[in-house]
């Protein structure tokens, strides 16, 4: 097994892990909010509540904005690689000045 292939071999692994334990926090806190009387807070009266995103709109905004910065910052750093290949061989590049698929 290669290098690679152990290393997302174990962020496989941590990403199971964190999905398990986030799974288990979203499923206590739907047993807890099953078992309330209705809403601790009613801000529906409160001016220009209707101006105010949605928990879940902002949740939405937030994760587009961070996949774009994730995204633009994969391009800048594989343009890094790109253009440092010619100064370094190791042996394991398709030809020299272009990387391996790091997909």
């Amino acid at each position: 097994m290669s290098v690679i292939e152990t290393t997302r071999e174990i962020q496989d692994q941590v990403v199971e892990a964190v999905e398990a334990t986030q799974d288990a926090v979203v499923e206590g806190v739907r047993n807890f909010t099953g078992r309330s009387d209705g809403p601790l807070v009613d801000l529906s009266s409160m001016p220009g509540i209707e101006e105010v995103p949605t928990a879940k709109e902002v949740v939405d905004n937030v994760f587009d904005f961070t996949t774009k910065i994730v995204e633009a910052t994969r391009r800048f750093v594989t343009g890094l690689v790109d253009a440092t290949a010619p100064l370094v061989r190791c042996g394991n590049e398709d030809e020299v000045g272009t990387t391996q698929d790091a997909g």
